[in-house]
């Protein structure tokens, strides 16, 4: 969703994943990482499949790049990686700096697509959460995007979640079992957000 304010708007998503936090961490800052790449040639045809046959090649030779070299396939926007705190990245036009990264947990960077006016940046929130059978629940905010761009942006995002296989959700609806808890228990802690919070041993977050 977008909420507006002014002249930049706020956009809130969240996504579901079948991989763990720290998988769909590292595939948030590389989408296009060589290991995915290597897994996904064992289902996957090279000899169809352009873009991870370069891929193979590329993780095959010694010292290679984490820049893409142009392609005979396309002239493909840049795709340069950086993981470090400070570092710059630029993902196929969306481009930014590392402002935090807590592994498996969160990142923050600034961000600005290559088609925005001059002058408005960014700042985007990847917060990780494992729910059930250790799956992750990515809860995401963009901050300060210009309202002319905000249909395109949630767009933008709409399609790199299904990209990295995630399902948009609104809410998960889980069962839990509480033994032993007389009524007076219960009540006591579904009242209270804090004792919930510590008996399902889950972080709430209330808006």
């Amino acid at each position: 969703t977008a909420t507006s304010t002014g002249s930049v708007q706020q956009i809130k998503q969240s996504v579901l994943f079948q991989q763990t936090p720290h998988t769909i961490y590292e595939m948030v800052q590389d989408p296009e990482n060589d290991i995915f790449l290597f897994l996904a040639s064992k289902t996957i045809s090279t000899k169809t499949n352009a873009k991870l046959k370069r891929g193979l090649k590329k993780l095959n030779t010694e010292g290679g790049s984490q820049t893409d070299q142009p392609s005979e396939e396309t002239n493909e926007a840049p795709y340069i990686v950086n993981l470090e705190i400070g570092g710059e990245f630029n993902i196929r036009g969306r481009e930014g700096t590392n402002l935090l990264l807590v592994p498996g947990k969160k990142i923050v960077q600034t961000s600005r697509m290559s088609d925005w006016e001059s002058g408005y940046v960014s700042t985007v929130i990847f917060e990780f959460e494992t729910v059930a059978n250790s799956q992750a629940l990515l809860h995401f905010t963009e901050l300060n995007c210009p309202s002319e761009n905000s249909k395109a942006q949630e767009d933008h995002w709409i399609k790199f979640w299904k990209k990295i296989n995630g399902v948009r959700v609104d809410t998960i609806d889980q069962t839990v079992v509480l033994k032993n808890k007389s009524p007076e228990m219960l009540f006591n802690i579904l009242t209270d957000w804090r004792l919930l919070s510590k008996t399902l041993k889950s972080k709430m977050k209330f808006e």
